[in-house]
């Protein structure tokens, strides 16, 4: 009992300076979790057959994206993340001339969704900078590299009518298959980040997935699908 009491008070004797040690280390938010949300737009067979600011309104999807992640050092870290996408894309120009075309479609547009489940390397090129390195500068610019599963749902043609009708048969005419699949894509992007406080920034991101060409339902000519995306998100730190 005696011994106990002893490791009691020594205890206590050490926890004020333990305390202080504890306190005086830094606070390091390395964890992170966040959410984006904006504008898609995809190259890809079909969309360099014209002018690609033609038609660029109808060409935007939008989407949105969840991840979290850590940072390892302050130059170097990692995210995994999912997302979904409406993403569209043009029918062949010579099928949607005819006069077919006019009479049952709103636009010469298809749309389907995309799920995209990534992992991302992060790297803050701000942190690396040997000015920046030593101040704490709330404005950050990153860049990030990885790999991604693109899974796409059920190609859709919109009708004069405002419906989403697949229409199979023209589908098919354009050579465009209304099925769904999944596509492997090498991701790239550049990310600028804004640190309100330790725990929350904000951040606009612009970043494009290239996939193989399959990621539209064409098996044409155009060797890489490309779906460009940008969005506004926030961060959360811990």
């Amino acid at each position: 009992m005696k011994r106990i009491f002893t490791i009691v008070l020594l205890s206590l004797a050490f926890l004020p300076a333990f305390s202080q040690f504890l306190l005086s280390q830094p606070n390091k938010k390395d964890w992170f979790i966040g959410g984006q949300v904006g504008p898609t737009f995809a190259i890809a067979d079909n969309i360099t057959d014209h002018s690609v600011f033609r038609d660029f309104g109808s060409a935007l999807g939008v989407g949105f994206n969840v991840y979290g992640g850590k940072f390892f050092t302050p130059k170097v870290g990692c995210r995994v993340g999912v997302g979904y996408f409406t993403t569209k894309n043009r029918g062949d120009v010579e099928w949607t001339s005819t006069t077919d075309y006019q009479g049952k479609y709103s636009s010469p547009f298809y749309h389907f969704g995309t799920v995209e489940a990534y992992g991302d390397c992060l790297l803050d090129f701000t942190s690396m900078s040997a000015y920046y390195s030593k101040s704490d500068h709330p404005f950050h610019v990153m860049g990030s590299i990885g790999l991604a599963m693109l899974a796409t749902g059920e190609k859709h043609l919109s009708t004069k009518a405002g419906g989403n009708g697949i229409e199979k048969e023209d589908l098919n005419t354009m050579g465009i298959s209304e099925k769904s699949c999944a596509v492997f894509a090498f991701r790239l992007g550049i990310i600028l980040d804004y640190r309100f406080s330790p725990h929350l920034t904000g951040n606009f991101e612009i970043n494009t997935s290239m996939a193989g060409d399959k990621f539209d339902g064409i098996d044409f000519d155009e060797p890489i699908d490309f779906l460009f995306k940008s969005a506004l998100g926030v961060t959360y730190y811990f």
